[in-house]
This record gives C-alpha cells, sequence and structure tokens, in this order.
C-alpha cells in the first residue's frame, strides 16, 4: 500500500492582514504555501536579512529558516502581520524560504 502524501500547493499574493488570516486557514500537514510579495519589498527583505552586506553588491535574496524568519521580516513596514503566525507555523514544524524577487515559500511537512 502506498502511504505517500501527495503535498497540497496554494500561491497567494499579499495583501496583508487579508493573506495572513488565509495562510492560517491553510496550515495542514503536507502543505506549501508560496507568497508573492510585491516587487517593491525586495530592497526591504535585502537590507533586513543581510544588514551587514556591502554596499553595491547585488541584491540577490536567498534565506530559509524556521518560522522566526518571518518575524525577522515582520520589521518591515506592510509585513508586520507575518509575525502573528509564528506561532501556529512552529507548532506545525513548517520551515521558511524567502527568495527571488520577494517570494515566501512555507513548507508544512
Amino acid at each position: 500500500m502506498n502511504t505517500t502524501t501527495r503535498q497540497q500547493r496554494h500561491s497567494l499574493l499579499w495583501r496583508g492582514q487579508e493573506t495572513a488570516e488565509r495562510i492560517r486557514s491553510l496550515i495542514a500537514p503536507a502543505t506549501a504555501i508560496d507568497i508573492q510579495l510585491p516587487g517593491d519589498y525586495h530592497h526591504a527583505l535585502f537590507q533586513t536579512l543581510y544588514p551587514a552586506a556591502p554596499p553595491g553588491e547585488p541584491q540577490i535574496v536567498d534565506a530559509s529558516g524556521d518560522p522566526v524568519l518571518l518575524g525577522t521580516i515582520a520589521t518591515i513596514n506592510g509585513l508586520e502581520d507575518l509575525r502573528g503566525l509564528m506561532a501556529p507555523l512552529t507548532e506545525a514544524g513548517a520551515t521558511v524560504r524567502i527568495s527571488g524577487r520577494a517570494r515566501v515559500t512555507i513548507t508544512i511537512p
């Protein structure tokens, strides 16, 4: 008998509290949630995640970790609602990846 669970994938555009509430409703085993932030967040994400980067360095964003990473980027104006997702995502054993042009991927095993 095959007991492999197929992962469900959801793609969302960031709209603040509305999106945070939707994410909370999607927290379940074998789920991946892709969140596309507006492109103008890219520079702020880079500065927040790589504060010691030398000026002029290419602004490549690629960071992975536990849901505390959401708390880090929740310090950016407009992303504060991500902070409320840290506890339920931590409880679910989720991982977070921030990459590319302002994309956040949450994976729940």
